[in-house]
């Protein structure tokens, strides 16, 4: 499953199902008030892998958003000016648009936290390395969200890895009217 509790409460939620097409046939009515997508991926466990697979990229690019949101900010952009140019421009990500509305809001409550997303980023790993692969990237994501959890903010959503940087930096990364909190 792709999405949060308030996907769910607005039949928004994406279903990755691995097993036999023909008992997800059957659920299929019931994932239907829940989601608007359900994919079928193919035997048992494939919804698993896509799953760990999507939530490497997902916390990636919240974590390489913060690190760019937190480096524009000390370069002398104003947070929401540089939000609103990125959110529109060919670096911008899902969990960006989502997510960074919180952050210039100062808000972090955890709909996907830190500490969750160091279990799954650790879980890809696992995999890749089950299957003699290196992640270098994913391994730096890992260390940072680490590193996150290590100096307090692990339990902050997902987003909160940007407090990290925000120390680092000597800077905030928040809308000067407070923002505009996503949804």
């Amino acid at each position: 499953m792709s999405g949060g509790s308030t996907d769910a409460g607005s039949g928004k939620l994406i279903f990755l199902i691995g097993g036999e097409a023909a008992v997800l046939e059957r659920c299929r009515p019931v994932l239907s008030v829940l989601g608007h997508e359900i994919h079928h991926i193919g035997p048992l466990g494939s919804g698993q892998i896509i799953k760990i697979v999507n939530n490497v990229m997902s916390v990636g690019n919240v974590a390489v958003a913060a690190e760019a949101m937190v480096l524009g900010v000390r370069a002398g952009l104003d947070p929401q000016r540089l939000y609103d140019i990125l959110s529109t421009s060919g670096g911008r990500s899902h969990h960006f648009i989502k997510r960074f509305p919180n952050v210039l809001a100062g808000d972090f409550t955890p709909y996907f936290g830190i500490n969750l997303s160091r279990k799954d980023v650790a879980l890809g790993l696992n995999m890749a390395a089950s299957l003699g692969l290196p992640m270098p990237v994913t391994s730096a994501v890992r260390q940072t969200y680490d590193t996150a959890h290590a100096e307090g903010f692990g339990s902050l959503d997902m987003a909160g890895v940007i407090s990290l940087y925000e120390k680092w930096a000597g800077v905030e990364v928040r809308s000067k009217d407070g923002g505009k909190k996503a949804g």
